[in-house]
């Protein structure tokens, strides 16, 4: 019995030794109202927020709403294409792989697309004050 604990203990020390010690840091680009943000050779642009109805902080609401944006991509001055997008609560895979074919290769592991600020009950957004946050993943 001495023997397998010895042996199983062996093999899980050697697994966990094994083990990639890469950290992963969350990081964000913010891609502000007709301002272009450089990435390898792109640019993208927040062209405009068409609608947004989500649910203002302070209110109760039955439906938790979207927005929608006008996302422009640029390479060396030119442009590229545009998508108008539609974001909710739950992150859409359709947008996600979109933004992600645009940046460079550091910052490929995108998790989050969010159109801030977020509606609040008590203040009203002008439409220069929107940009587009672009949460990813960098692994060191």
């Amino acid at each position: 019995m001495k023997k397998v604990v010895t042996f199983l203990f062996i093999v899980l020390s050697s697994i966990a030794i094994a083990q990639n010690n890469t950290v992963a840091k969350q990081k964000f680009i913010k891609v502000k109202l007709n301002s272009c943000i450089e990435g390898e050779g792109y640019h993208l642009l927040l062209k405009e927020v068409l609608t947004d109805s989500r649910c203002p902080t302070g209110v109760d609401c039955i439906w938790a709403g979207q927005v929608s944006a006008i996302v422009a991509v640029y390479k060396d001055s030119k442009f590229i294409e545009e998508k108008t997008m539609v974001l909710t609560k739950t992150v859409d895979a359709e947008n996600l792989k979109w933004i992600n074919s645009y940046l460079n290769q550091s910052q490929r592991v995108i998790n989050s697309l969010t159109i801030s600020p977020y509606p609040n009950v008590k203040k009203v957004i002008k439409p220069e004050d929107y940009y587009l946050e672009i949460g990813y993943m960098q692994y060191n």
